[in-house]
């Protein structure tokens, strides 16, 4: 039902409220909206620790991670 809310990633994102640790597994059907929830998270919660896992995530991750700096763990396939 995430991903599918009335108000999309924003409505999601303003029900999260400081989170210690906030984990998203990354496929290819979401891995656009769980980005940028992740983006979002981070913002709001910069001390939240980001872990993203899954097939979308890279098995060399360091271009991703320097991309997506709001990330910061990335594990490869299923590590989430």
């Amino acid at each position: 039902y995430i991903f599918h809310a009335p108000n999309g990633v924003t409505q999601i994102a303003e029900n999260i409220v400081e989170p210690s640790v906030f984990g998203l597994s990354l496929l290819s059907w979401n891995v656009n909206r769980s980005l940028k929830l992740a983006r979002i998270v981070k913002e709001k919660y910069p001390d939240s620790c980001i872990v993203v896992g899954g097939p979308e995530v890279p098995d060399k991750c360091e271009e991703f991670l320097s991309y997506h700096k709001y990330i910061d763990v990335a594990i490869h396939k299923e590590g989430e």
